[in-house]
Protein backbone atom coordinates (compact mmCIF):
# COMPACT_ATOMS: atom_id res chain seq x y z
CA UNK A 1 0.00 0.00 0.00
CA UNK A 2 2.81 2.44 0.90
CA UNK A 3 4.63 1.60 -2.32
CA UNK A 4 1.45 2.24 -4.31
CA UNK A 5 1.03 5.62 -2.61
CA UNK A 6 4.64 6.44 -3.46
CA UNK A 7 4.11 5.58 -7.13
CA UNK A 8 0.95 7.69 -7.31
CA UNK A 9 2.67 10.57 -5.55
CA UNK A 10 5.65 10.47 -7.92
CA UNK A 11 3.31 10.43 -10.94
CA UNK A 12 1.54 13.50 -9.55
CA UNK A 13 4.86 15.25 -8.87
CA UNK A 14 6.13 14.56 -12.38
CA UNK A 15 2.88 15.79 -13.90
CA UNK A 16 2.77 19.00 -11.86
CA UNK A 17 6.44 19.82 -12.35
CA UNK A 18 6.21 19.14 -16.09
CA UNK A 19 3.17 21.39 -16.43
CA UNK A 20 4.94 24.22 -14.60
CA UNK A 21 7.92 24.01 -16.92
CA UNK A 22 10.45 22.36 -14.59
CA UNK A 23 13.43 20.79 -16.32
CA UNK A 24 13.81 17.04 -16.45
CA UNK A 25 16.78 16.93 -14.06
CA UNK A 26 14.79 18.69 -11.34
CA UNK A 27 11.87 16.34 -11.92
CA UNK A 28 14.15 13.31 -11.59
CA UNK A 29 15.70 14.85 -8.47
CA UNK A 30 12.29 15.21 -6.85
CA UNK A 31 11.46 11.59 -7.64
CA UNK A 32 14.74 10.33 -6.18
CA UNK A 33 14.04 12.35 -3.04
CA UNK A 34 10.57 10.86 -2.62
CA UNK A 35 11.93 7.35 -3.12
CA UNK A 36 14.74 8.03 -0.65
CA UNK A 37 12.19 9.16 1.95
CA UNK A 38 10.22 5.97 1.33
CA UNK A 39 13.37 3.90 1.91
CA UNK A 40 14.27 5.92 5.01
CA UNK A 41 10.84 5.22 6.52
CA UNK A 42 11.42 1.53 5.83
CA UNK A 43 14.75 1.89 7.71
CA UNK A 44 16.72 1.04 4.58
CA UNK A 45 19.16 3.84 5.41
CA UNK A 46 21.92 2.67 3.11
CA UNK A 47 19.82 2.82 -0.05
CA UNK A 48 18.05 5.96 1.14
CA UNK A 49 21.47 7.63 1.33
CA UNK A 50 22.20 6.61 -2.25
CA UNK A 51 18.99 8.16 -3.56
CA UNK A 52 19.34 11.35 -1.53
CA UNK A 53 22.77 11.76 -3.15
CA UNK A 54 21.29 11.10 -6.59
CA UNK A 55 18.66 13.77 -5.95
CA UNK A 56 21.38 16.26 -4.99
CA UNK A 57 23.56 15.40 -7.97
CA UNK A 58 20.64 16.07 -10.28
CA UNK A 59 19.62 19.28 -8.50
CA UNK A 60 22.17 20.78 -6.08
CA UNK A 61 19.47 23.18 -4.86
CA UNK A 62 17.19 20.42 -3.63
CA UNK A 63 17.47 21.31 0.04
CA UNK A 64 14.92 18.64 0.98
CA UNK A 65 17.42 16.07 -0.23
CA UNK A 66 20.17 17.65 1.88
CA UNK A 67 17.91 17.39 4.90
CA UNK A 68 17.20 13.73 4.20
CA UNK A 69 20.86 12.98 3.53
CA UNK A 70 21.88 14.64 6.78
CA UNK A 71 19.32 12.61 8.71
CA UNK A 72 20.53 9.41 7.05
CA UNK A 73 24.15 10.16 7.93
CA UNK A 74 23.19 10.85 11.54
CA UNK A 75 21.33 7.53 11.63
CA UNK A 76 24.51 5.85 10.38
CA UNK A 77 26.62 7.60 13.04
CA UNK A 78 28.60 9.56 10.43
CA UNK A 79 28.40 12.89 12.24
CA UNK A 80 31.22 14.73 10.48
CA UNK A 81 29.76 13.87 7.08
CA UNK A 82 26.32 14.79 8.40
CA UNK A 83 27.58 18.23 9.41
CA UNK A 84 29.03 18.80 5.93
CA UNK A 85 25.68 17.88 4.38
CA UNK A 86 23.84 20.08 6.84
CA UNK A 87 26.06 23.09 6.09
CA UNK A 88 25.48 22.63 2.35
CA UNK A 89 21.74 22.47 2.95
CA UNK A 90 21.82 25.70 4.95
CA UNK A 91 23.75 27.36 2.11
CA UNK A 92 20.82 26.52 -0.18
CA UNK A 93 18.07 27.51 2.24
CA UNK A 94 18.17 28.45 5.90
CA UNK A 95 15.57 26.24 7.57
CA UNK A 96 14.70 25.30 11.16
CA UNK A 97 15.16 21.60 10.44
CA UNK A 98 18.80 22.07 9.54
CA UNK A 99 19.52 23.87 12.81
CA UNK A 100 17.71 21.15 14.75
CA UNK A 101 19.92 18.60 13.00
CA UNK A 102 22.97 20.72 13.82
CA UNK A 103 21.97 20.64 17.48
CA UNK A 104 21.68 16.86 17.35
CA UNK A 105 25.02 16.45 15.59
CA UNK A 106 26.91 18.65 18.04
CA UNK A 107 25.23 16.89 20.97
CA UNK A 108 26.39 13.54 19.57
CA UNK A 109 29.90 14.96 19.10
CA UNK A 110 30.03 16.05 22.74
CA UNK A 111 29.88 19.78 22.02
CA UNK A 112 26.91 20.97 24.11
CA UNK A 113 27.74 24.69 23.86
CA UNK A 114 27.67 24.68 20.05
CA UNK A 115 24.58 22.44 20.14
CA UNK A 116 22.88 25.09 22.27
CA UNK A 117 23.82 27.81 19.77
CA UNK A 118 22.21 25.78 17.00
CA UNK A 119 19.12 25.20 19.12
CA UNK A 120 18.70 28.91 19.77
CA UNK A 121 18.78 29.57 16.03
CA UNK A 122 15.65 27.46 15.63
CA UNK A 123 13.51 29.72 17.79
CA UNK A 124 12.96 32.45 15.21
CA UNK A 125 11.50 29.88 12.82
CA UNK A 126 8.82 29.10 15.41
CA UNK A 127 8.10 32.79 16.17
CA UNK A 128 9.86 32.26 19.50
CA UNK A 129 7.07 29.95 20.64
CA UNK A 130 9.05 27.78 23.02
CA UNK A 131 6.46 25.02 23.27
CA UNK A 132 6.37 24.50 19.50
CA UNK A 133 10.16 24.74 19.13
CA UNK A 134 10.92 22.34 21.97
CA UNK A 135 8.25 19.92 20.78
CA UNK A 136 9.94 19.86 17.36
CA UNK A 137 13.33 19.28 18.99
CA UNK A 138 11.94 16.50 21.14
CA UNK A 139 10.40 14.77 18.14
CA UNK A 140 13.63 14.94 16.17
CA UNK A 141 15.71 13.53 19.01
CA UNK A 142 13.13 10.75 19.31
CA UNK A 143 13.56 9.95 15.62
CA UNK A 144 17.21 9.26 16.26
CA UNK A 145 16.46 7.23 19.39
CA UNK A 146 18.14 9.83 21.63
CA UNK A 147 15.40 9.36 24.18
CA UNK A 148 16.85 11.21 27.16
CA UNK A 149 17.31 14.37 25.10
CA UNK A 150 13.86 13.94 23.59
CA UNK A 151 12.37 13.69 27.08
CA UNK A 152 14.31 16.78 28.19
CA UNK A 153 12.98 18.96 25.38
CA UNK A 154 9.42 17.72 25.68
CA UNK A 155 9.46 18.61 29.37
CA UNK A 156 10.75 22.06 28.38
CA UNK A 157 7.86 22.31 25.93
CA UNK A 158 5.38 21.44 28.68
CA UNK A 159 6.95 24.00 30.99
CA UNK A 160 6.11 26.60 28.34
CA UNK A 161 2.64 25.20 27.60
CA UNK A 162 1.42 22.60 30.11
CA UNK A 163 -2.04 22.47 28.56
CA UNK A 164 -1.05 21.14 25.14
CA UNK A 165 -2.38 17.61 24.78
CA UNK A 166 -0.11 16.78 21.85
CA UNK A 167 3.05 17.40 23.86
CA UNK A 168 1.80 15.20 26.69
CA UNK A 169 1.10 12.51 24.10
CA UNK A 170 4.61 12.77 22.66
CA UNK A 171 6.14 12.56 26.14
CA UNK A 172 4.03 9.47 26.85
CA UNK A 173 5.45 7.84 23.72
CA UNK A 174 8.97 8.54 24.99
CA UNK A 175 8.16 6.96 28.35
CA UNK A 176 6.68 3.93 26.60
CA UNK A 177 9.82 3.60 24.51
CA UNK A 178 11.92 3.74 27.69
CA UNK A 179 9.66 1.10 29.31
CA UNK A 180 8.57 3.59 31.98
CA UNK A 181 5.02 2.38 31.69
CA UNK A 182 3.47 4.00 34.77
CA UNK A 183 4.75 7.42 33.69
CA UNK A 184 3.51 6.77 30.16
CA UNK A 185 0.07 5.88 31.50
CA UNK A 186 -0.06 9.10 33.52
CA UNK A 187 0.79 11.18 30.45
CA UNK A 188 -1.80 9.40 28.32
CA UNK A 189 -4.36 10.11 31.04
CA UNK A 190 -3.43 13.81 30.91
CA UNK A 191 -4.11 13.75 27.18
CA UNK A 192 -7.63 12.48 27.87
CA UNK A 193 -8.17 15.11 30.57
CA UNK A 194 -7.05 17.95 28.29
CA UNK A 195 -8.95 16.80 25.23
CA UNK A 196 -12.26 18.46 24.54
CA UNK A 197 -15.01 17.87 22.02
CA UNK A 198 -14.65 21.27 20.35
CA UNK A 199 -10.96 20.94 19.52
CA UNK A 200 -10.46 18.56 16.63
CA UNK A 201 -6.67 18.44 16.95
CA UNK A 202 -6.86 17.36 20.58
CA UNK A 203 -9.61 14.88 19.73
CA UNK A 204 -7.11 13.23 17.43
CA UNK A 205 -4.68 12.83 20.32
CA UNK A 206 -7.52 11.62 22.52
CA UNK A 207 -8.15 8.74 20.12
CA UNK A 208 -4.43 7.94 20.01
CA UNK A 209 -4.20 8.01 23.81
CA UNK A 210 -7.23 5.77 24.27
CA UNK A 211 -5.73 3.23 21.91
CA UNK A 212 -2.27 3.48 23.51
CA UNK A 213 -3.62 2.99 27.03
CA UNK A 214 -4.94 -0.42 26.05
CA UNK A 215 -1.39 -1.48 25.23
CA UNK A 216 0.46 0.03 28.21
CA UNK A 217 1.95 -2.67 30.40
CA UNK A 218 2.08 -1.77 34.09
Amino acid sequence: MKLLRLILKEILIMRNMFLTGENIRDIKSACHFEYADYLYDKKDIENATIHYNKAINLNPKNYYAYWGLTASLIAKGLFIEAMESCDKGISVKSDSRFFILQSIIYTALGKPDIAEEARLKTLKYFNNKLDVAYDALGYMYYRFNMLDRAEHYLKEALAANPGEAGIHYNLAIIYSKKHQHQMAKEEFQKVLELSSSNRSKENRYKKYAEKALKNVNI
